[in-house]
């Protein structure tokens, strides 16, 4: 508001007088502030520049290190991933191995058992054949030597 005041006051100062200096004078200090004005303008301009180019460049770098970062990332989890599907992969082998003993031990467990089986009914024969010899051998020694 007060320069807009010192605007008016100088304009009227120079209708009065005698025009030619004041005029000069006016022209030469508006072409400073001009110039003053234009250069601050520049300044501010080549600053704002040069702060977005910076800003500029510190995205890319950020960017990009967001980008490493993600493949670093997707690059360990690619490996986990590996690791678990080898790791299943041995543990699915050693499971069927298991089972393959398992059922090998069981048919092993299963022929021991007919076996064992088979051995006592043998006893058993045996015994009773023993038994029924005695019983021969009892008679005949009764009966005596005479038959």
């Amino acid at each position: 508001g007060g320069d807009g005041g010192g605007g008016e006051e100088g304009r009227g100062g120079g209708e009065c007088s005698e025009g030619g200096g004041v005029e000069q004078v006016l022209t030469r200090h508006l072409s400073a502030m001009q110039r003053e004005v234009l250069g601050a303008v520049d300044g501010r301009l080549a600053g704002l520049a040069s702060g977005l180019a910076s800003a500029m460049k510190e995205q890319e770098r950020r960017q990009k290190e967001a980008e490493e970062r993600g493949l670093r990332e997707a690059k360990r989890l690619e490996e986990k991933l590996d690791a678990v599907q080898v790791s299943s992969a041995d543990s699915i082998s050693r499971l069927e191995e298991a089972l393959k003993t398992t059922a090998a031990t069981s048919k092993l467990e299963e022929l021991e058992a007919k076996l064992v089986s088979k051995f006592k009914q043998l006893e058993r024969g045996q015994s009773e054949l023993k038994a029924e010899m005695d019983l021969v051998i009892k008679h005949k020694i009764e009966e005596g030597p005479g038959l």
